[in-house]
């Protein structure tokens, strides 16, 4: 089958967020992926690659500083990846997050740059006239900052619908929309399904979700199509 695994990071920090992994953890992912003959690359790379279950999608989102040197680290091996930003955080130049410069820096290595918003808000939350107006400025003002083709972009805690996704299409500035779903991505397919690495995961269950294990992916699909079932119950999706 011509499908293949998409693995979301966020922070590479060691607090107590249940998305910051350590250094370590993330360093023995990646030589992990280079010791089995794996290849990491971005989003847009899956359509001008050939098909290979070696070939493993991986996003970074937020734009926190610390993926400045996850970038770095991807590069040394020849890996690539697809970083989603949201404009309002490069602008404030807050601490966390990382500015213009590291922005083009991170572009400069070979990675992707998607959108990941004007601001963090929930996709879901805004008309799509709005929301529409805010993506596709966003990507421009990120093509201008790096220089780059920016036709990718994720949606904040995963806050995606089937209207969002048909808008996104329809409207045709983007090639791929990645949601929070832990499942297997057609190749051709326009919307992107990920799996979330979580500072709990032990290297073993990282293996699980690197190497797509059916069984653990239907038990992760499962799970979160349940959370997702509550969430609308109460009207926080």
């Amino acid at each position: 089958m011509d499908k293949y695994n998409c693995l979301m990071y966020h922070e590479i920090a060691d607090h107590g967020d249940k998305y910051a992994l350590d250094r370590q953890s993330f360093l023995e992912h990646i030589n992990y992926m280079e010791r089995n003959g794996m290849n990491a690359i971005s989003i847009k790379d899956t359509s001008t690659l050939n098909y290979s279950k070696n070939n493993i999608v991986l996003t970074f989102d937020d734009g926190f500083v610390s993926d400045v040197w996850a970038g770095e680290e991807l590069a040394k091996l020849g890996f690539t990846a697809t970083f989603f930003l949201v404009e309002d955080f490069i602008k404030n130049t807050s601490n966390n997050y990382m500015n213009k410069n590291q922005v083009k820096l991170v572009a400069s290595m070979g990675h992707e740059i998607g959108v990941h918003g004007k601001n963090h808000d929930a996709w879901t939350s805004k008309p799509k006239k709005q929301l529409l107006s805010e993506l596709n400025n966003t990507k421009l003002w990120l093509e201008d900052l790096t220089g780059t083709k920016v036709d990718t972009c994720s949606a904040p805690g995963g806050k995606l619908n089937k209207e969002i996704v048909s808008a996104l299409q329809t409207d045709g500035n983007f090639k791929h929309v990645r949601n929070s779903i832990p499942w297997f991505t057609n190749i051709a397919s326009f919307e992107v399904n990920s799996t979330a690495i979580l500072q709990e995961d032990s290297l073993p269950i990282f293996i699980k979700k690197l190497e797509g294990e059916y069984f653990y992916y239907k038990y992760l699909y499962s799970k979160q199509l349940l959370k997702d079932q509550v969430k609308k119950m109460i009207g926080r999706y």
